[in-house]
């Protein structure tokens, strides 16, 4: 079961990987999150906001947006970074 938005999310655990974290996000904003050019967008910004993005080795179950093969990285999801992530507009 996805998680409903990011404070969900968060409760889970600390670390989280950038696909959960932007399935959730785009659940809160009412986004498609399908869309492969946003969650691009969606990991510079996060990466602009000074977030340490670590490469998974293990593939998500979603690897594709829209047909396109998509990165994830585990990023520690702290409330800090929680907010900074709010802040992100497409």
């Amino acid at each position: 079961m996805r998680a409903k938005n990011l404070v969900e999310l968060r409760k889970n655990l600390l670390y989280q990987n950038t696909v959960d974290i932007w399935m959730a996000l785009c659940r809160e904003k009412g986004l498609e999150w399908r869309d492969a050019n946003a969650y691009h967008q969606f990991l510079e910004f996060m990466k602009s906001k000074g977030a340490s993005l670590t490469t998974l080795k293990v593939k998500h179950a979603v690897m594709q947006f829209s047909g396109e093969p998509v990165p994830t990285y585990s990023v520690r999801l702290d409330d800090d970074l929680l907010h900074k992530i709010r802040e992100f507009k497409k």
